[in-house]
C-alpha cells in the first residue's frame, strides 16, 4: 500500500465536499434551487447562501442547495465577482442565475497595486494581533480516493482571524471503504487541515513558512512582490456603483523552482478589507513512498476562501480545496458554523468593550 507525504506536508484523507446545512429553530420549509452563471449556464459551485447568523450553507460542486428555512425569510445569494440576489423564501425558483459585475481593466490607476496590498496587509495584521485568540467552530467534510476510499466528517475549532490557524478536532468520524467494509483509522492521525491555513496571511503558519505569498513578512518597499509576481487589477461595480478591486497575481518566472501561490484577491475598494481570494499553490511536491521506495510527484492544489466581517474584523467564513496527483484524488471544506458559544463569547466580549470604553468616554 501506497502512502504520500508533501516535503511540507502530511497527507492522509480529504473527501467531497456537498452541501452543509446549518439548522435554526422554527422550521417550515426545505429549499433547494441550483444557481448558474447567466450567461454561461455554467453551475457555480460553492455560492453563499445566506439568511441569519446561524443559517445558512453553500451550492456543492454542481450548483445545488438545499436549506430548513421559513416560508417569509429573505435568502441572500452570492458569489465573488458576480451580483447578488435576495429573495424571499416562498418565492424562489428553482433554477437562479447570477450575472458577473461590471469590470474595468486599471492599465492606469489612481493607487498602485502595491499600495492597495500593503494597506490590505497592514489591516489584516492589525486584526490578526488584536483578535488572535478568538476562535470559530467549523465544519469540516473530506475525501480521498487512491486505492481506497477515505472519509471524514467532523466538528473542528480553530483561531479564525485573517487566515486559519491551530485546528483542533472536537468530534467526527473517520472511515475507510474497502469493499463492503468500513476501517476505522483515527482521526487524530491526519493533518489534512493545513491547507486551510493558505491566505494572505499563511506567514502565520509554520507549516507554511517557505511558501511564497502575496502579502509576505517584509517590508513592501523591498520589491518583494515585483520580484516573484506580475499584477494586474480589474474594478469590479455592482449595481449600486459599489466597487470591489479583483487583483490578479501571477508567478513572474515559470522557471523558479520555488513553491509559490497565485491568484485572484477580492478587495473591497472603500475599506480595503478581504473579501475572497482563489488561488493555487504551484511548484508544489508530494513524496510517494510505496514497498519501501519514494518518488516524488507533482502536486496541483487550488483553492477558495472566503472571508465574512460580522463581528468588525476579517475572519474566514468557508474554505475549499481540492488536491490530486497521480491517482490521488482529494476535496475538502470547511464551514463557518456561527449559533456555537465560541462565537457568541466573541459577541459578548466586544460588546463588554465597547460599553467600557464608552464609559470611560
Amino acid at each position: 500500500m501506497a502512502t504520500y507525504k508533501f516535503r511540507t506536508l502530511i497527507v492522509s484523507i480529504l473527501c467531497f465536499f456537498t452541501c452543509l446545512n446549518i439548522f435554526a429553530d422554527g422550521q417550515k420549509m426545505l429549499l433547494s434551487a441550483h444557481i448558474s452563471d447567466g450567461k454561461t449556464k455554467e453551475a457555480l459551485p460553492y455560492a453563499q447562501i445566506f439568511v441569519r447568523p446561524g443559517l445558512g450553507t453553500m451550492t456543492n460542486e454542481e450548483g445545488d442547495f438545499e436549506i430548513n428555512v421559513s416560508p417569509d425569510d429573505t435568502v441572500q445569494i452570492s458569489y465573488m465577482g458576480y451580483e447578488t440576489l435576495r429573495i424571499v423564501a416562498k418565492n424562489m425558483p428553482k433554477r437562479i442565475t447570477l450575472h458577473p459585475l461590471s469590470r474595468t481593466l486599471d492599465e492606469v490607476t489612481v493607487m498602485p497595486i502595491t499600495t492597495i496590498l500593503a494597506h490590505t496587509y497592514k489591516k489584516l495584521q492589525k486584526e490578526h494581533n488584536k483578535y488572535s485568540k478568538y476562535t470559530s467552530r467549523y465544519f469540516y467534510r473530506q475525501r480521498s480516493t487512491t486505492e481506497h476510499v477515505d472519509l471524514v466528517e467532523a466538528f473542528v475549532e480553530a483561531n479564525s482571524v485573517a487566515n486559519i490557524e491551530n485546528t483542533k478536532f472536537l468530534s467526527g468520524r473517520h472511515g475507510r471503504e474497502t469493499g463492503n467494509a468500513l476501517q476505522r483509522p483515527l482521526i487524530s492521525s491526519m493533518n489534512f487541515h493545513h491547507p486551510f491555513e493558505l491566505g494572505l496571511m499563511a506567514e502565520n503558519s509554520v507549516f507554511w513558512k517557505s511558501l511564497h505569498t502575496h502579502l509576505p513578512f517584509e517590508d513592501f518597499t523591498n520589491g518583494y512582490l515585483n520580484k516573484y509576481y506580475s499584477l494586474s487589477m480589474e474594478t469590479l461595480y455592482n449595481k449600486e456603483g459599489k466597487k470591489t478591486y479583483c487583483i490578479n497575481m501571477e508567478k513572474k518566472n515559470k522557471d523558479d523552482k520555488i513553491v509559490i501561490l497565485t491568484g485572484t484577491a477580492y478587495i473591497d475598494a472603500d475599506t480595503y478589507e478581504m473579501l475572497s481570494f482563489k488561488g493555487q499553490v504551484e511548484g508544489m511536491v508530494m513524496i510517494v513512498s510505496k514497498d519501501l521506495a519514494t518518488q516524488a510527484a507533482n502536486v496541483d492544489l487550488s483553492l477558495q476562501i472566503n472571508y465574512r466581517h460580522t463581528y468588525g474584523f476579517t475572519e474566514v467564513d468557508n474554505v475549499n480545496y481540492s488536491l490530486s496527483s497521480g491517482n490521488f484524488d482529494h476535496k475538502a471544506t470547511i464551514f463557518n458554523i456561527d449559533n456555537f458559544d465560541s462565537n457568541e463569547s466573541i459577541k459578548d466580549t466586544l460588546k463588554k468593550k465597547k460599553a467600557k470604553k464608552a464609559k470611560k468616554g
